[in-house]
């Protein structure tokens, strides 16, 4: 176990897990016209996350400055790929959807649905205002990707910010399957 340690960071067991779990989940869902395309998908991403891990750890002669940052494009496209194939990973594990739920739990806490309240105010300038920040988001990530896996200097708070990312990551794509949803513009339709 501590070589396995040795060679594979936490942050990197973290991936590896989801990456796992993902792989259960879709090998136990039932057959969807996405299925075989996300467990390949899937799988290959994780097999590339291992071997780019263990190539970047093991003495070889491949030249460090390649390894590492082959392991840091590796680690952060594993992220971006998983990430974007989640619009067809997501109906293959859950091909239900739970926007009653939610929307109950607005009614009896809010007491009308958030969408339907706010609608008057949901102006075209509004509409782009916020779709701009929304969007932004993207931007901030991957500042701070590149920040932290090129920038940095190594030390434990850049393990510590990579070991988090991996468990925000993963505990938040794992939600999207625990309670799929397609919105209240699908579901107040």
């Amino acid at each position: 176990m501590t070589k396995l340690l040795h060679v594979f960071a936490l942050r990197d067991l973290l991936l590896m897990a989801y990456l796992v779990t993902m792989l259960v989940l879709l090998g136990a869902s039932p057959p969807h016209e996405f299925r075989t395309e996300s467990l390949r998908a899937t799988g290959l991403t994780l097999l590339f996350l291992i071997a780019t891990v263990t190539a970047a750890r093991a003495s070889n002669p491949i030249p460090r400055w390649f390894t590492s940052n082959l392991y840091r494009i590796t680690v952060a496209g594993t992220v971006i790929v998983n990430y974007v194939h989640l619009r067809h990973l997501l109906p293959v594990i859950r091909q239900d959807i739970l926007d009653e739920s939610p929307a109950r739990i607005d009614l009896a806490v809010l007491g009308q649905h958030p969408a339907i309240t706010l609608e008057p105010y949901s102006t075209k300038w509004v509409v782009e205002f916020l779709a701009f920040f929304y969007f932004s988001y993207f931007f901030i990530c991957v500042g701070f990707v590149v920040g932290s896996l090129w920038l940095a200097p190594r030390n434990h708070r850049t393990t510590e910010y990579a070991i988090g990312t991996a468990l925000v990551y993963g505990i938040g794509q794992l939600g999207y399957t625990l309670v799929p949803g397609v919105g209240p513009i699908h579901y107040l339709k």
